[in-house]
């Protein structure tokens, strides 16, 4: 309900986005207080990355609450990419931006 909301807010009067669509997700976890002082600055550096729940794959799945507010359907979704971090401002920010044009190389034998 909170991710909708908040893709209701960020389109304001917007239509929903069409065609072929790249998402990227950044989800920042907050660092346990009860680590030592070492482990939170390799936390925050990037040094040591949240292996937590929710998983990659249901951080994507979330992205359902979005259809018909950001896209019309998730099947848009043609490049998506995830990442995990910790932050001394936990969050979840996705950005979504019409998908460029893949080159497709072509691998073969020349007989």
């Amino acid at each position: 309900a909170q991710l909708r909301f908040a893709g209701q807010q960020a389109m304001a009067d917007h239509l929903p986005m069409t065609g072929a669509l790249s998402v990227s997700v950044e989800a920042r976890f907050p660092v346990a207080k009860s680590w030592t002082k070492k482990k939170q600055s390799a936390a925050l550096c990037g040094e040591v990355r949240p292996t937590t729940t929710p998983d990659a794959d249901n951080l994507l799945k979330s992205l359902d609450g979005l259809n018909g507010i950001v896209w019309g359907d998730d099947r848009q979704i043609v490049d998506a990419s995830v990442r995990k971090i910790y932050s001394e401002r936990p969050g979840l920010t996705i950005t979504v931006a019409p998908a460029g044009v893949v080159e497709i190389q072509h691998e073969g034998r020349i007989a």
